[in-house]
C-alpha cells in the first residue's frame, strides 16, 4: 500500500510540474527540450546549419560583387569602329523654339552583321559599301539574318535592361528600360549646358562620362556641292570656327531608292573651319534621284569599350544648310 501511495505522489508531482511549465510563457519549451533527449544534438545540428547559411550568405554577397556592372569610363574624342559598336548614347540640342535637350540610349546584344570595314578611307572620311561576299544557301531561320559573308547569324536584338542617368552637378535624371522597350531616354530638365552620362547595361556593363558641355552653334555654315546632286565630284563645307570646338560630322546615305547600309561618314575639327569631301566618297551614293545630304552636325564624341561591346556617345547639334549645287 505504501508503494502505491508513493507512485500516486510521483504522478501528482509530475502533473504539478507540467502545469507550472505551461503557465510561465516559454518554460514549456525548455521542458520539451529536456524531455527530448536528442534535442541537444539537434540544437547542435541547427547551429551547424546556421553556420552553413551564413556561409551561403557570404557566397551570395561575393557573387553579387562579381556580377556587379563593370564600369568603363568613356574616352572623350574617341569613336567605335562600326563593326564593333553595339550601343549609341545621344545628347541632342534642339533649337526649337523652345530650345530643348534630349538624351537617349540604344544598345544591341551584338554588332550589326551587315556593316563591314570601310571600302575607302581618307582624310577623315570613310565610305562603307554593303556588299555580300556570298549569298545564304537557303532562307535563314526565325530570328536570323544573312550576314555580309553569306552566313545565317542571329539578328541583333535591342536590350531592354538599360538605365540611363544624366546628371548636372548634384542634380540627376534617370530613364529606365522596360520589357520590349526600343531604348531609353527623354527630354532633360536638368539645369545648365553640361551633363554627365551613366549608362547601366543590365548586370553586364556600365558606361560613364564626366560632365561634358553641349556643342555650340556653327556660325556662317555653308556648302558648295561641285558637280551637282546627280554627279557630285566634291563637297566643300565652311563655317566660322566656334570658341569651343568639337568635330563637324556628316553622314551621307545612299539614295533611299537603293537602301541598305551603304553610306559615307566624314569628320573634321570644328576649329579648322572647313570640311572637304572628294567625289569618290559621294558618287556611289548619287543613284536614282541623286545625292541625299542630311545636313551637318557639331559633335562631341566619346566612346567606351565594355564587356558587351563598344558604346559611342555623341553630344550634338544638327544643322540643315542649303548646299549650293555648282555644276562645274
Amino acid at each position: 500500500m505504501t508503494e502505491k501511495r508513493a507512485l500516486i505522489h510521483l504522478a501528482l508531482a509530475a502533473l504539478a510540474g507540467l502545469a507550472t511549465a505551461c503557465s510561465d510563457g516559454g518554460t514549456a519549451a525548455d521542458m520539451e527540450t529536456d524531455t527530448v533527449t536528442a534535442t541537444d544534438t539537434a540544437a547542435d545540428t541547427v547551429t551547424a546549419t546556421d553556420t552553413v547559411a551564413d556561409t551561403v550568405t557570404a557566397a551570395d554577397t561575393a557573387r553579387a560583387d562579381v556580377v556587379a556592372p563593370t564600369a568603363s569610363a568613356a574616352t572623350p574624342g574617341a569613336r567605335c569602329a562600326l563593326t564593333e559598336r553595339v550601343g549609341l548614347v545621344l545628347v541632342e540640342v534642339q533649337e526649337g523654339p523652345p530650345r530643348t535637350v534630349w538624351a537617349s540610349a540604344e544598345v544591341f546584344d551584338r554588332p550589326d552583321p551587315w556593316l563591314s570595314p570601310p571600302a575607302l578611307a581618307r582624310d577623315g572620311c570613310a565610305f562603307h559599301r554593303f556588299t555580300q561576299t556570298a549569298a545564304c544557301d537557303d532562307f535563314c531561320g526565325e530570328g536570323e539574318v544573312c550576314d555580309r559573308d553569306g552566313a545565317c547569324v542571329p539578328a541583333p536584338t535591342r536590350r531592354d535592361d538599360l538605365a540611363l542617368t544624366m546628371s548636372a552637378g548634384a542634380a540627376t535624371q534617370r530613364f529606365d528600360g522596360f520589357p520590349g522597350a526600343l531604348g531609353v531616354g527623354g527630354q532633360l530638365t536638368l539645369p545648365g549646358d553640361a551633363f554627365a552620362v551613366d549608362l547601366t547595361i543590365g548586370d553586364a556593363a556600365r558606361v560613364t562620362l564626366a560632365e561634358t558641355a553641349l556643342p555650340s552653334d556653327l556660325p556662317d555654315l555653308a556648302g558648295v556641292l561641285v558637280g551637282g546632286y546627280d554627279a557630285p565630284t566634291a563637297l566643300d563645307v565652311t563655317w566660322t570656327a566656334p570658341a569651343v570646338a568639337g568635330a563637324v560630322f556628316m553622314s551621307v546615305p545612299i539614295n533611299h531608292h537603293a537602301g541598305g547600309p551603304t553610306f559615307t561618314e566624314c569628320a573634321a575639327d570644328a576649329a579648322g573651319g572647313s570640311l572637304h569631301i572628294d567625289g569618290d566618297f559621294l558618287a556611289p551614293l548619287a543613284i536614282a534621284t541623286g545625292l541625299e545630304i542630311q545636313g551637318a552636325e557639331h559633335v562631341r564624341f566619346a566612346a567606351a569599350e565594355t564587356p558587351v561591346g563598344c558604346v559611342e556617345i555623341r553630344y550634338f547639334r544638327r544643322f540643315g544648310p542649303d548646299f549650293v549645287a555648282n555644276p562645274r
